[in-house]
């Protein structure tokens, strides 16, 4: 209990500081900046601001990714992200400066819960973080790290997420068959 006699509410962590050069900080509303090192979690409602010659990059817990430029100062107004994917969301603000933000899974799956609002802004569209291509990843392979970027995919989860936007062009297109035993083919 506060001093007020109100409860204390720890605010949940939605991402963690993986990347960083020079002085950035966080602060929430009505709080002292406090410093950002290298694995520093950040918060729903937190501000970040870099100094000069600065940045930081932010992995958000859905694979989201933000790298706040030199000069920013960057709100994570609201964040929602769990087991429930109809009430997943964020809500993102540059408030100054500049920033290059890939989106996790709720960009991906439900675009309308997925917001990065800036005040006046020049946009570029480029696709994927790095680019990073492996088309040797084995099926047993459960979980991809990227040796580029360091993004780490459950691969269960990619392709749950692929299977439910997958719809046949035409319904009749699909026929389900009784199961059958299939011979093995051989080489010999």
């Amino acid at each position: 209990m506060t001093k007020a006699g109100k409860p204390i509410v720890q605010a949940k962590i939605v991402g963690r500081v993986v990347g960083l050069q020079g002085e950035i900080g966080a602060n929430a509303a009505g709080e002292a900046v406090h410093k950002l090192i290298l694995d520093s979690p950040v918060y729903e409602g937190d501000i970040l601001q870099s100094g000069s010659k600065s940045y930081a990059i932010v992995i958000f817990r859905d694979g989201g990714r933000i790298t706040l430029q030199a000069d920013s100062q960057f709100k994570i107004e609201q964040y929602k992200y769990g087991k429930d994917v109809e009430q997943e969301s964020a809500i993102l603000r540059l408030l100054k400066g500049g920033a290059r933000v890939i989106t996790g899974l709720i960009g991906r799956i439900n675009h309308d819960n997925y917001s990065f609002r800036v005040a006046a802004a020049t946009l570029g569209i480029r696709g994927t973080g790095c680019g990073e291509v492996r088309i040797d990843l084995d099926l047993s392979t459960r979980t991809y790290s990227c040796g580029a970027c360091g993004l780490v995919i459950d691969r269960d989860v990619n392709a749950a997420i692929n299977l439910a936007r997958w719809r046949p062009k035409e319904p009749s297109a699909v026929t389900l068959l009784a199961p059958t035993r299939v011979p093995l083919l051989s080489t010999a």
